[in-house]
């Protein structure tokens, strides 16, 4: 089995590359916008050399933090066109679509979140994260690639340092 995935080296991406690596028996793979801008429609031919039926796609990926909104908004939903694009013409085993916590609503203080909790993007982020799922989720019909979605929240862990515990202990720091 191939293990292919996208925003290798950002902190999700990369972490998932570290695990998928140690296990015999997969190829790994691993692709950034420094080896392959996904947002760039000529990436699409490229990315179809790379897959074959026994891929598994894990998708991480997210624009730039430097990025204006509407930037970023652009470039992660072109993203996942374009992964929607060789999906809808290559079969692989699956796809996995990694996107967040915020579309249920980026404000809410009431973390008691499920699967049948509204859908309320109040970000530009997460516009993105929803249309990156919708996008997905049709071409997953139509072509029979089991398409399966995670919204985390929060991810944190080593090396982290935008939230969770390691934000905490940098505002004491720091304040």
């Amino acid at each position: 089995m191939r293990v292919f995935i996208t925003g290798s080296t950002g902190f999700v991406g990369s972490a998932l590359l570290n695990i998928f690596e140690s296990i015999p028996d997969i190829e790994v793979l691993g692709l950034s916008s420094s080896t392959l801008d996904l947002s760039k429609d000529h990436a699409v031919k490229k990315l179809e050399k790379i897959i074959t039926r026994n891929t598994v796609i894990i998708c991480t990926v997210r624009a730039s933090k430097d990025l204006e909104q509407f930037e970023s908004f652009q470039k992660d939903t072109a993203i996942i066109k374009n992964i929607g694009r060789v999906l809808s013409q290559n079969q692989v085993r699956k796809c996995i679509y990694l996107s967040g916590g915020p579309v249920y609503d980026d404000n809410k203080t009431d973390l008691n979140i499920t699967e049948e909790s509204p859908i309320a993007p109040t970000s530009l982020y997460a516009a993105a994260k929803l249309a990156g799922e919708n996008i997905l989720q049709v071409v997953g019909r139509q072509t029979n690639i089991p398409i399966l979605i995670f919204r985390p929240c929060k991810i944190y862990g080593p090396n982290g340092m935008d939230y969770g515990p390691n934000s905490f202990i940098k505002s004491l720091l720091l304040n």
